[in-house]
């Protein structure tokens, strides 16, 4: 009995969740007045960061990270790309592990032409489980550590994940809240190209 009830409780709990995701999701995907104009949402400017690659976890064993940091700004990865696709995650997050694999997806097809860059919201994970999750998924796509949280504080993510398509001029073209699936990053390219034309 005790069983059914916790069991109940979780499914009411996922159910609210997904409501909420759906919720936030919406809110960037209608007009909002100027007084919100600040918020990073479809049609405008991406804002800028500046933070640390996630080092590999054989690489930070051996190495002071301080001393091999490498840092990762928006306006260089831009520069370097016709865009990116830029996705917040945390490595306790089981919509993460999905959604990474579908980006990897992404990233093999798209990745001579388009930037993907995973910012791990490392205030509320840890560098060895966010390294770890990376070499276990294979990940071969760069990832950055934002360590305070004001990233993805600044670009409002609500839970984890969130992504990100933001064309070479630096505007948010599509922005996904909630797990991601191949079909919905293809979607994300598709709107994030038809941008910048």
């Amino acid at each position: 009995m005790i069983l059914k009830r916790l069991l109940l409780f979780i499914l009411f709990l996922n159910i609210g969740l997904f409501i909420w995701m759906d919720l936030e999701q919406r809110k960037f995907e209608v007009n909002y007045t100027q007084e919100t104009a600040s918020m990073p949402q479809v049609g405008f400017q991406a804002p800028n960061f500046s933070l640390i690659e996630l080092g590999r976890e054989e690489e930070s064993e051996t190495t002071d990270s301080t001393d091999s940091a490498v840092y990762v700004d928006l306006p260089t990865i831009l520069s370097e790309k016709e865009g990116a696709v830029i996705y917040f995650w945390t490595s306790w997050c089981p919509f993460c592990e999905a959604s990474v694999r579908a980006l990897e997806e992404g990233h093999l097809i798209y990745g001579d032409e388009l930037a993907f860059v995973g910012i791990n919201v490392t205030s509320q994970d840890s560098l060895r489980a966010a390294q770890t999750f990376v070499k276990e998924h294979n990940v071969s796509f760069q990832m950055i550590a934002d360590e305070t949280g004001i990233v993805a504080s600044t670009y409002h993510v609500p839970p984890v994940p969130a992504t990100f398509f933001i064309n070479q001029d630096g505007v948010i073209a599509h922005r996904k809240v909630g797990g991601l699936t191949t079909r919905e990053v293809e979607l994300g390219i598709s709107v994030l190209k038809r941008s910048g034309e």
